[in-house]
């Protein structure tokens, strides 16, 4: 059922899954925009509907919110209204949890399409000034709501971090083993998780591993995992022209029943993104046991502040020479990954459905 989900997927999967288990006195009404799997009823209280058209780019953004939604919700009244995707209805005048991730539009314009740039411009401050209730997953996205919406958005705004899936644990001697087989015929690796776009600043982790394999006798692989996003040409030259290529791996995405594996037999998760509304493979790691070397900035500093080498992720040298530290000082590793265990246990699912609900309930 959850084949293919990658960030709001997962964040309202998660969420509303618990939401609907841990509350049954409640009813839900789960609005779709095209053909949904029946298993997402998770309960009998669950009703849903398939609310058209398909919203996957600004005009339909604008006709789904505007038009399709308040006809819907006008007709069955609900208590309240939560949309988890960042965006909300300016037409529905009834209550409004709006549930806002990043926003990237306001630190790297350049990298969005023209098409959508102008939506988020126009539209972000509209939905944020229109909601009745604010939730953001992250400080640093708490700060970017009171940049887009004053000091008014903030105070309405309520930070509640995510959870991590329950798949993530750490792995036995012999799984590490056999999954290290697979992917590298061996080999211990590094890994990233994630979309490859240019936020996430694979060109610069690129070059990272290559000063790190030109500076020790360590054969590890880079191991890239996710699919190959927009503006995506930079990357691939610099992949191709590598004098390591033999050894970046790009597996493309992993599914679920994978996943875990890949992450728990790293070396280490290097993440080292410019910007991240949370940063779940950082967390993600931690449970696993794996030691994570991430951004000093953004929101990776406070989730993995205490917990993870924190790198600057424009300085290539640093990230380097993180990857040889973590590679070769035993006691380090051990430290992150003890550090990282203890600071997973704050980021839990149940929590996080428990905490809207309270938000709601008010």
């Amino acid at each position: 059922m959850r084949k293919g989900l990658e960030g709001y997927g997962w964040y309202t999967y998660e969420v509303f899954s618990r939401m609907c288990r841990m509350f049954p006195e409640n009813e839900y009404l789960f609005l779709f925009d095209r053909a949904f799997d029946k298993r997402f009823l998770f309960t009998e209280k669950v009703k849903a509907q398939v609310v058209p058209p398909p919203a996957r780019h600004p005009v339909l953004f604008t006709t789904w919110f505007e038009l399709s939604i308040p006809f819907v919700l006008n007709q069955f009244r609900p208590d309240i209204f939560i949309s988890p995707d960042g965006f909300c209805s300016l037409r529905f005048r009834g209550k409004t949890l709006l549930v806002i991730h990043d926003l990237a539009y306001l630190h790297f314009p350049e990298s969005i399409p023209a098409n959508q740039l102008s939506y988020y411009r126009k539209y972000m401050p509209l939905f944020i000034n229109r909601a009745d209730m604010i939730v953001a997953i992250s400080e640093a996205t708490a700060a970017d709501i009171e940049r887009a919406g004053g000091s008014e958005a903030r105070a309405k705004t309520t930070v509640v971090y995510n959870g991590t899936r329950e798949v993530f644990r750490p792995l036995s001697k012999d799984q590490i083993k056999d999954a290290r087989q697979k992917w590298t015929g061996g080999r211990p690796y590094f890994l990233f998780v994630g979309a490859l776009q240019p936020r996430k600043n694979i060109v610069r982790l690129v070059k990272a591993y290559e000063q790190f394999r030109s500076s020790t006798s360590e054969n590890f692989p880079l191991i890239l995992a996710g699919r190959m996003a927009w503006n995506s040409n930079e990357l691939k030259q610099a992949i191709e022209t590598s004098p390591f290529r033999s050894d970046i791996i790009l597996p493309g995405h992993i599914e679920e029943s994978e996943i875990h594996l890949l992450v728990g037999s790293a070396v280490a998760q290097v993440y080292v993104s410019l910007l991240e509304g949370f940063g779940l493979p950082v967390v993600e790691a931690f449970q696993a046991g794996v030691p994570v070397i991430t951004s000093n900035i953004s929101s990776m500093a406070e989730i993995g502040a205490n917990a993870s080498y924190l790198v600057s992720p424009y300085d290539v040298p640093e990230i380097a020479l993180a990857m040889k530290s973590v590679a070769s000082d035993f006691g380090m590793r051990e430290s992150l990954i003890q550090k990282g265990l203890h600071k997973a246990k704050d980021f839990n699912w149940d929590k996080t459905a428990a905490q809207i609900h309270s938000l709601i309930s008010r």
